[in-house]
């Protein structure tokens, strides 16, 4: 280990390091700080148990000198809320670092920052904050809006539920540049959180991005992110660290199928329907020609999925029919009824980026001379 960290002193190649399961101490951590003040690398994920707030301090105050140092991850060290300090002061000064990640430090409830934050010093460092935080945060918000395109959102096991609904009420509000959001629950979510969730969701016209880490079991929460999206109409992507399998949850999906016409991907961790739920969430698909991935982290193969694929299968078939038309200029009917279905999506606009290596903005311009053309055709 020690010839590693001294060969890293001469680094100007990698750009990042990860360290999983390895004996990684304090004294081990507080070299490296020393290594990173002049290195290349950019990302640093050290999941070891072993470093505690002494080595975390040391990371903190070179992470305030850093001009290289995008992310930081500690999430699965020991660390305590007398650190949170330290990061806060580190990320408010370096403005190049997009994200810290201290994980589940238990701060106290009478804990709150000596200074009014910037909003981007929250969104940039990630870890549980108390009531008295997220106030803080949703003032911030009310003051300045979102400074930085993505936010985690986790609060203690402590935290009021005012602050919750405080902070989406000011999102709600202020969400204008704010393109993915996470929100990572460490309890059961109450019905008053649950609601300013559900409001923030069916309001905001930015966000593109959702990842929700429910606790264990709290299907109620999950359904009802599940129908809020129902009536989002910007959202094209969202996971959920949970088990598909309540009732609750597959009815809100399919009323989530058959009225979003802007969500084209869902990830969950595991599959376990009701036998008769594929059969229905391929009914609420007959006339979504948006949707393209229903994808599960662990597949179990108990329910017969293929009129569910069969249906993504037609989906993506129609997609690449209008990329085609928009790139290469075909004309055959199926080409021109794709581009007609699809001619306002964003995942038109992402295919033909992929496809082309262009810039959205530029793909946009592309997808608006095609459908010109095919209306001159009419």
């Amino acid at each position: 280990m020690w010839d590693g960290l001294q060969a890293l002193r001469e680094n100007r190649v990698l750009k990042r390091l990860e360290l999983a399961d390895s004996y990684f101490s304090n004294s081990c951590a507080m070299v490296l700080a020393e290594v990173l003040r002049y290195n290349a690398l950019e990302e640093v994920l050290l999941f070891a148990k072993k470093i505690t707030d002494l080595g975390a301090r040391a990371l903190a105050k070179t992470l305030q000198e850093s001009s290289t140092l995008k992310r930081l991850d500690l999430s699965k060290c020991e660390l305590t809320s007398s650190v949170v300090p330290k990061f806060v002061e580190a990320v408010s000064r370096n403005h190049a670092v997009e994200c810290v990640r201290l994980g589940d430090v238990d701060i106290p409830e009478d804990w709150a920052p000596t200074l009014f934050l910037a909003e981007d010093v929250y969104s940039r460092l990630q870890v549980s904050w108390n009531t008295r935080a997220l106030e803080q945060w949703a003032t911030s918000l009310q003051r300045q809006g979102f400074l930085f395109p993505r936010a985690y959102l986790r609060w203690t096991k402590y935290a009021d539920s005012s602050g919750i609904v405080h902070w989406f009420s000011a999102a709600r509000v202020n969400s204008a540049s704010l393109v993915e959001l996470v929100i990572e629950c460490p309890r059961a979510v109450d019905a008053k959180s649950s609601k300013a969730v559900a409001s923030f969701l069916e309001t905001t016209r930015s966000l593109k991005k959702l990842i929700v880490r429910p606790f264990q079991y709290d299907h109620m929460f999950s359904a009802a992110v599940l129908n809020s999206l129902a009536r989002n109409q910007s959202v094209c992507e969202a996971e959920f660290s949970q088990t598909l399998q309540a009732p609750s949850q597959a009815e809100a999906l399919k009323t989530l199928l058959l009225t979003n016409r802007a969500l084209h991907r869902l990830k969950f961790s595991h599959d376990s329907l009701p036998s008769e739920a594929p059969a229905k969430l391929a009914r609420a698909l007959e006339d979504n020609f948006v949707f393209l991935t229903l994808e599960f982290k662990y597949q179990h193969a108990e329910n017969d999925m293929y009129p569910v694929l069969r249906a993504l299968i037609r989906n993506r078939s129609l997609l690449n029919r209008a990329v085609e038309y928009v790139l290469d200029g075909a004309r055959d009917e199926h080409s021109m009824r794709a581009l007609r279905c699809l001619s306002t999506t964003e995942s038109l606009l992402d295919a033909v980026s992929t496809a082309s290596g262009k810039v959205r903005e530029e793909c946009r311009w592309l997808v608006l001379e095609a459908v010109r053309s095919l209306e001159c055709q009419q």
